[in-house]
């Protein structure tokens, strides 16, 4: 698959809310939440590189996926539901 890029990892809540994240974002971090989430970059916006991610991600056991053209979200938030959906 080659290199990855981490788009968006950890965030504070006043960061989550100025790049439009949701409230309860698997990415926020804070004094007692930990950052559960990354955005991974994507050199070919093809979704053949998106598919290998993808399963990838499946493949260790991750259960929270959202494809983009230009990335795919992973988290492993157990406050949130699991599932896949795309942007």
């Amino acid at each position: 698959m080659g290199p990855i890029t981490i788009k968006s990892g950890c965030r504070c809540p006043t960061w989550n809310k100025v790049v439009g994240g949701k409230r309860r974002s698997a990415h926020i971090t804070t004094e007692d939440k930990e950052c559960l989430a990354a955005d991974i970059g994507l050199r070919s916006k093809g979704s053949r590189m998106r598919l290998k991610v993808v399963k990838a991600a499946l493949e260790v056991g991750i259960k929270r996926i959202g494809p983009h053209k230009g990335f795919v979200h992973i988290d492993v938030a157990t406050h949130l539901p699991e599932g896949m959906w795309v942007y």
